[in-house]
């Protein structure tokens, strides 16, 4: 059995934009293989402070984040760095769009959502101009 593909009994979930709920995922692709969330989530953690990582086989996933300076920090950092030898693609859409990730039923946000909540779940950053260069 592939280290990825363990019995976790993921869902699918719609998240909404960061900006409104104050938690950012930044989609992940081009992963190697191998690749395991805890591994992602410590590479992602010399950027800023990570809430949650989740990989998805066999080379994409997800990293965490609450805030939006996080969210920069961890962006700028993911897209384009290398993770075992594989150049990473760090998707920002979660900044301003609704986006489709995987979770535990048991995770906090998760259970946020299937109970209807959608309300910020951190202070709002300052302003900046990410991204509207």
């Amino acid at each position: 059995m592939h280290r990825n593909q363990h019995h976790r009994n993921l869902m699918t979930f719609t998240v909404e934009p960061g900006s409104e709920t104050g938690l950012y995922y930044i989609l992940v692709a081009n992963l190697a293989h191998k690749t395991t969330w805890k591994e992602l989530k410590a590479f992602a953690s010399q950027a800023c402070e990570v809430d949650h990582a989740e990989v998805y086989p066999p080379t994409s996933g997800f990293v965490r984040v609450k805030g939006r300076v996080n969210f920069e920090q961890a962006f700028k950092y993911l897209d384009g760095n290398t993770l075992e030898y594989r150049a990473l693609q760090a998707d920002a859409r979660n900044m301003n769009q609704r986006t489709v990730v995987k979770l535990l039923p048991t995770d906090y946000h998760a259970a946020r959502i299937m109970r209807g909540d959608t309300g910020r779940l951190a202070p709002m950053s300052r302003p900046s101009q990410f991204l509207m260069e």
